[in-house]
């Protein structure tokens, strides 16, 4: 494949209506046996990968059993030291206690006294670096919690397997220098996924959870769909300053008349009992429970459906149905979908009634679209600045597996979708089996991994598969792969897989458990497709505007090197005195690495026109800002940074401040030098906006007064504070 420079990003984007008939290179991997024999063997293992010391490398934590090491469990940690070079952290945590010493028929041995004996004895109670034990881990995902610059994660705890641990979703806080600890968190205890050890959400995993800020205050919040003890829940979980997750119930239901199906959404009286001992079902009122609607066996997913900056919700999965109370009537249940609009407010609105056609109800809506057993993906799949909506799986009322497309087509804030099919291969089973989709070969078109049932063809089994792209959305390959080819991919247990890029070449390389008739092994495969991949171009032009407690942010709309097409943007803001920092996706401030394989929904997109997102919420300081372009093979370009963007709710201070890639403006005592191409022309204003001084980049500019000036390089604003 031709690699594209940055050089050639504008003659790639002339050749991207070629794009639909070229031929992509088809995905391949290379297993690396001796690599693969350095990894602690297990089974029941899916690596999680993470730049977890900031060194731009990859690295793997992964958990399991092992038969091979005694049926023990633990919390493996592979550090990556680049050129596929790698310390295995294996190191468990160990304690000395005093256990009574007992003779053959189990009685407790005395001594001359009559007293107990006593011996030393060695137990293990953790991983030394504070990384927990854990199994499986399926659609485990990344975040920062505290916003600390470290990447934490949240891993889907299977538990059961002969590994003593419980099913729960694990919030691993990240320490800095390989040191983790297990945050334990009440809310996230709360959601209660049943006492069968056997299954975690009853094998729905991939898919149950999404992160993202919803309210805006700098925090990663959670939404959680299942079902446990209690039923059946969709989850808001609030982040607290990076403490702790609260419960959220801040969502308004459809109106009363609207809603064909209110458990769970509208209150419902206690039954009683009459005089003649005969229970009397309790009755709907019209009081919101402020829950989302109840679901389980679909997946639910943050994404900001209407470009207006704020992170929406959809859910889909099974609901109860009810048809105790006879003043409502039938409440139907089955298969269904549920989008909530956020109002900006801290809380969020059902529209799944804007998806009626005419004449319809919401009824209607989940017997078109309604699913369970199903994974659903927020990305732009067509490229073009709006986040589409993906269901692989199961769909009520068509009898084959789907990959049903719901394409955006939203306008003025009104969210809408039209149904197109998609060029996938329709499976089900994905959220208990697995879900990959990233660029694997370099053209910045997504591709898709999937392991599950498929009806494709007839097959009707379990198949695995990548479908990789041609060069357009519309145009996919699909590759069946079969347990009896192992070498290729990874081996039977092909669901305990996940990819990242481990040896820095762009390209995302693979690691998956395996159970041999010899035990256990963990394997490693290189991505071995002919390709190279292409960093985006960074944004040329942000503006950054302060006003009140917000900061809006504007930038040059860029393309993908490879397809032209529409890319995603991550942001950070930075606050210059405290070096508080809030960043959408973790990614290194200097060089732009994502740190994380974040879902594609967490992302900025443009919507189609010139991208813009605002910070909310912010204290009065002196802040930096940064947007960078990041392709769906997670390469990103570095940060096009704004400085000295003054935030002032008291006064109406400067708010307009303009940055350039390149361009960079320092303070050093009274003087200030622009930094710019040679013979750039600058101006330097007072607040007042009266020219104070002037001159030419890279030299300084000489100033008497401390305050804050505006400087104008060749047409390119910013702040500075003096």
């Amino acid at each position: 494949m031709k690699n594209f420079t940055l050089k050639s990003v504008f003659a790639c984007a002339a050749l991207a209506s070629m794009a639909t008939n070229a031929q992509a290179q088809r995905i391949t991997f290379q297993r690396e046996v001796e690599f693969s024999e350095g990894l602690r063997a297990t089974h029941r293992t899916v690596p999680f990968w993470a730049d977890f010391n900031n060194d731009d490398k990859m690295d793997v934590y992964y958990s399991g059993t092992s038969g091979v090491h005694g049926w023990t469990t633990g919390g493996f940690l592979v550090k990556n030291l680049g050129n596929m070079q790698f310390d295995m952290d294996t190191e468990f945590l160990k304690e000395t206690i005093q256990v009574p010493v007992v003779d053959e028929n189990g009685d407790p041995v005395l001594d001359d006294n009559g007293q107990p004996v006593y011996q030393e004895q060695e137990r293990t109670v953790g991983m030394a670096n504070g990384l927990p034990y854990t199994a499986y881990g399926m659609g485990s995902l990344p975040l920062d919690f505290n916003q600390d610059g470290l990447v934490d994660f949240i891993y889907l705890n299977r538990g059961g397997n002969d590994t003593g641990t419980l099913k729960e979703l694990v919030l691993v806080k990240n320490l800095g220098n390989y040191k983790f600890e297990k945050v334990e968190d009440e809310a996230l205890s709360s959601l209660n996924f049943g006492n069968n050890n056997d299954s975690f959400n009853e094998d729905q995993e991939v898919g149950c959870i999404s992160i993202g800020d919803y309210n805006k205050d700098g925090y990663p919040d959670l939404i959680v769909e299942g079902t446990g003890d209690n039923g059946r829940f969709v989850t808001l979980l609030k982040n607290v300053e990076g403490k702790s997750f609260e419960v959220a119930d801040v969502f308004n239901p459809l109106a009363w008349d609207v809603e064909t199906n209110k458990v769970g959404v509208y209150k419902k009286t206690d039954p009683t009992v009459d005089e003649d001992g005969i229970e009397i079902p309790g009755s709907y009122i019209q009081e919101p429970t402020m829950k989302a609607k109840p679901m389980s066996h679909g997946s639910v997913i943050f994404a900001d459906l209407d470009n207006d900056g704020w992170l929406d919700i959809v859910a889909t999965g099974y609901m109860d149905g009810d048809d105790s109370d006879a003043a409502v009537g039938v409440q139907e249940g089955g298969d269904g979908i549920r989008i909530y609009h956020n109002m900006q407010n801290g809380e969020f609105q059902d529209i799944t009634d804007a998806l009626c056609a005419e004449g319809e109800t919401v009824t209607d809506v989940a017997k078109r679209w309604g699913t369970e057993d199903s994974y659903l993906q927020a990305m732009d799949y067509n490229q073009d600045g709006k986040i589409d909506l993906m269901i692989i799986g199961s769909m009520t009322g068509r009898s084959l597996k789907q990959s049903c497309l719901l394409t955006n087509v939203s306008e003025d804030g009104n969210i809408a979708f039209t149904e197109e099919a998609a060029s996938i291969t329709p499976f089900s089973g994905l959220t208990c089996r697995q879900a990959t989709v990233a660029d694997l070969n370099g053209d910045d078109i997504p591709d898709f991994v999937f392991r599950g049932w498929t009806s494709y063809e007839g097959i009707n089994d379990w198949r695995w598969a990548i479908n990789y792209s041609n060069g357009s959305t519309n145009n996919y390959t699909i590759d069946f792969f079969e347990s009896g080819e192992p070498d290729e991919i990874g081996g039977h247990f092909s669901e305990t897989m996940s990819f990242g890029d481990f040896n820095g070449d762009g390209l995302m390389d693979m690691m998956a458990s395996d159970w041999y008739t010899n035990g256990d092994t963990v394997l490693f495969s290189r991505n071995t497709t002919d390709a190279e991949i292409t960093l985006p171009s960074a944004p040329e032009t942000v503006n950054a505007t302060a006003n009140g407690n917000k900061v809006v942010v504007t930038w040059d709309g860029t393309t993908l090197p490879m397809s032209g097409n529409e890319p995603m943007y991550n942001l950070y803001i930075k606050n210059e005195a405290t070096g508080e920092m809030r960043m959408i996706v973790p990614a290194n401030e200097a060089t732009g690495y994502q740190k994380a394989y974040a879902q594609f929904g967490a992302y900025v997109l443009s919507g189609g026109e010139d991208p813009t997102y605002t910070f909310e919420n912010l204290s009065n300081g002196n802040y930096t800002v940064g947007v960078q372009t990041v392709s769906y093979s997670y390469a990103a370009s570095p940060f096009t940074t704004v400085a000295n963007v003054v935030v002032n709710d008291e006064e109406d201070a400067i708010s307009s401040v303009t940055g350039k890639a390149g361009v960079v403006v320092t303070v050093s005592d009274n003087a200030i030098v622009a930094h710019a191409a040679e013979g750039a022309a600058v101006q330097v204003y007072a607040a007042n906006g009266m020219l104070v001084a002037n001159g030419v980049a890279n030299k300084p500019i000489l100033l008497e007064g401390n305050g804050i000036y505006i400087v104008n390089v060749d047409g390119y604003v910013t702040k500075v504070l003096k």
